[in-house]
């Protein structure tokens, strides 16, 4: 388990301040992530009783489904619409900054750590 089994006060504050940025990142996520997907969920099953209710031109009940796993990811490879658009990207941006950022920074530090007091 190299250093990491080993107790380390002189990265004790490292551990401290890592322990308290996913606490506010967990608060983030609960408070403001989960309740937007919740949204888009809501307003998803909304259009889908819609176009339930409507037809098409041939005068058929249009419906809408989900797909499933295999589905999602043959439609995740061909689907190739890239947008820089802040429209659509906005509400994601604060996530993926800290995801993306923030959480490898992080990750990198606590590695360096560890290989300096192994």
């Amino acid at each position: 388990m190299g250093s990491l089994a080993y107790y380390q006060p002189e990265s004790q504050h490292v551990g401290i301040v890592g322990m308290a940025m996913c606490m506010v990142f967990f608060v983030f996520m609960v408070t403001v992530d989960v309740p937007m997907y919740v949204k888009r969920w809501r307003e998803g099953q909304q259009y889908m009783m819609k176009m339930r209710m409507s037809k098409d031109d041939e005068g058929k009940k249009k419906h809408m489904m989900y797909m499933n796993s295999f589905e999602g990811s043959i439609d995740a490879m061909e689907r190739r619409v890239v947008t820089k658009s802040w429209h659509v990207w906005k509400e994601e941006t604060v996530w993926l900054t800290m995801y993306f950022s923030t959480a490898v920074w992080l990750s990198l530090l606590l590695v360096h750590k560890s290989v300096q007091h192994w």
